[in-house]
């Protein structure tokens, strides 16, 4: 076990030493060689592995138990306030006795009665010593030496919350007053000018009653340290102390320059300055530990905890680097999609949006109020705002920008703007979607093909009834009624026959097939055809306009148009039986009308399947 005993660790008095030098009681120059070496029974002393001021520590083993240990001895060349000071040590460590404490196993006096503190053997090193040279870092500790040192100040605080719970002040915290064993124990070591809060009736312990000076490590002390009342030592003194390790592990130096007393003192009364770019919760806690107020630093508690809650932190803080780097992959995808119309990297870039966003929002869960999660939120919402604008996603743009808090006056603009415009196309589609929806009117067509079924149909056999012969005559009758029929229906039903273009092309065809009737009927009498031969000529004017329908209105039509076709031929085979073909393919053409146009609405189908 390596041992600084007093090293960097001083009382001076009136003098004004140079700091820059280890500073120690002054005890008269030895050499230990010299010594005889005797220490106690049931110790066989072993080689020297640590050297002090006052004092040497030696490696021993216990004969009795068959184990190596440490026994830290005074030198004999110092003088008889060196045995107390190490006795009260040892009762100090003994009275402690925690995992981060070394344990005394024992107190033995040496063959002139001195004594002789028997210790558990760390094998380690100083927490100064790797400090000062990371390559010395354990294997387990590299890949994140930060949180490894902040680790070894929460085991410390550990200690000396107990410690302080018990009324012990250690005033002497420093890296070099920590051990580091070879499995990762954290050992507070060096508790020989530590005091106690309470009063000790049995005098085992040493209390602030009768100190004198000033003790400790100049670079590191609390400006309560400096005065010669020690009267104001406390908890809070330790606190202190704790920061200015916390310190030396942020900046790779102690809190105070090395000099003159009276500087290092000016020094301490002004406080340390304080890197801003050090993590937020850090910079917090050493401004509260290193104010000159005691009563606002906080306890060993409270120091431990904030120590935690940054380490907890750093996960986020880690958590959002990737974050950031998604970010910037983001932004570049974001640039190169603009330039493109590839839209495989506008799908790339909402994923990859996706991805940035839910990993904000992790961060955000844990720390709502992390300043920087918060602007990369904003930064990365703002800059996918601008890209969903530049793609005229109005829904997509007004759903960013209801997620940012403080949205720039300008883009909110643009996105109204964008929804302004995108309502108006949705007006124009949804005016479209009814111009092209089979369900628009669907009734008023229906009604108006039975309507004409029931002439086409009703009225030839009617007139067969009442003994009317065929001719010119009864098919003039018949042509005038359809039209007549057809203009009624579209007066009747304009309102919902002109939204839609199925009902409009229906009206027309139906006109068209009165008007071009009389026509066809001119065109037959002209020609001198016979009455079963102009039946078979309006069979063909039905015909084309039937695929005329199906071609361009409706392509459900396609069964009539084709039926039609079958039965003009036949009538045209058979004019004996023309009548009552023409007449079959009729029914045909309104049960088809009624069954496209009826039950395909109730099936849910809108639009208009056109060829």
């Amino acid at each position: 076990m390596a041992s600084r005993d007093t090293a960097e660790t001083w009382t001076v008095g009136d003098a004004d030493p140079d700091c820059e030098k280890t500073l120690r009681p002054e005890t008269l120059s030895g050499s230990l060689e010299a010594e005889p070496v005797v220490l106690g029974p049931g110790l066989q002393p072993g080689r020297e592995i640590g050297r002090g001021g006052m004092g040497v520590v030696l490696l021993a083993r216990q004969g009795r138990i068959g184990r190596e240990v440490a026994v830290k001895r005074i030198r004999d060349d110092v003088d008889a306030g060196a045995a107390r000071q190490l006795l009260r040590e040892a009762r100090v460590t003994g009275f402690i006795e925690h995992p981060n404490v070394v344990p005394v196993h024992d107190v033995v006096p040496d063959a002139a009665g001195r004594p002789q503190i028997v210790l558990k053997r760390i094998e380690g090193r100083s927490w100064q010593d790797i400090l000062d040279d990371p390559t010395t870092l354990p294997d387990d500790a590299r890949d994140d030496p930060h949180a490894w040192h902040i680790g070894v100040l929460v085991a410390v605080c550990n200690a000396l919350e107990l410690a302080h719970q018990r009324g012990i002040v250690h005033r002497d915290l420093k890296p070099d007053n920590v051990m580091i064993g070879a499995f990762g124990e954290v050992y507070l070591m060096d508790w020989g000018i530590a005091v106690s809060l309470k009063p000790d009736p049995d005098g085992l312990l040493p209390t602030l009653e009768g100190q004198r000076g000033m003790v400790g490590t100049p670079l590191y002390m609390a400006p309560e340290m400096f005065q010669r009342d020690a009267s104001r030592i406390g908890t809070h003194t330790d606190i202190y102390l704790l920061a200015g390790m916390l310190y030396r592990v942020l900046a790779g130096r102690p809190p105070r320059e090395p000099g003159p007393l009276k500087a290092i003192h000016e020094a301490a009364l002004a406080g340390p300055s304080l890197d801003p770019s050090w993590p937020e919760e850090l910079l917090e806690l050493l401004g509260r530990s290193f104010d000159r107020d005691p009563a606002q630093r906080p306890d060993a508690a409270g120091f431990r905890s904030a120590l935690k809650h940054h380490l907890a932190r750093r996960d986020g803080v880690r958590l959002l680097e990737r974050v950031e780097a998604r970010t910037a992959e983001l932004f570049e995808l974001l640039d190169a999609a603009g330039e493109s119309e590839d839209p495989e990297l506008h799908h790339r870039a909402h994923d990859l949006f996706g991805a940035c966003r839910f990993g904000i929002q992790d961060v955000l869960e844990r720390w709502p109020e992390d300043r920087r999660a918060l602007a990369l939120r904003d930064r990365v919402f703002e800059r996918m705002l601008r890209h969903e604008i530049a793609q005229q996603d109005a829904r997509a743009a007004s759903l960013l920008l209801s997620q940012l808090p403080s949205p720039d006056p300008d883009l909110a603009a643009e996105v109204e703007e964008l929804a302004r415009r995108a309502e108006r196309a949705r007006a124009r589609l949804a005016r479209l979607d009814e111009q092209l929806s089979v369900a628009t009117g669907f009734r008023a067509r229906i009604a108006i093909l039975i309507a004409l079924g029931l002439v086409w149909i009703g009225l030839p056999v009617g007139l067969s009834v009442l003994g009317v012969p065929h001719g010119y005559g009864r098919a003039l009758g018949l042509n005038l009624v359809t039209f007549g029929v057809a203009c009624t229906a579209g007066l009747l039903f304009f309102g919902a026959m002109r939204r839609s273009r199925v009902n409009r092309g229906f009206l027309v065809l139906t006109l068209m097939l009165g008007a071009l009737g009389m026509l066809e009927l001119a065109v037959c009498w002209l020609l001198g055809l016979t009455p079963s031969q102009e039946r078979v000529m309006r069979g063909v004017l039905a015909t084309t306009l039937l695929w005329t329908a199906a071609t361009l209105l409706d392509r459900r039509l396609l069964p009539t148009a084709a039926y039609y076709s079958v039965a003009t031929l036949l009538a045209a085979t058979l004019p004996a039986w023309a009548q009552p073909i023409m007449t079959s393919a009729t029914v045909v053409l309104v049960v088809n009308g009624v069954l496209a146009w009826a039950l395909l609405r109730r099936r849910g189908r809108r639009h208009v399947p056109v060829l």
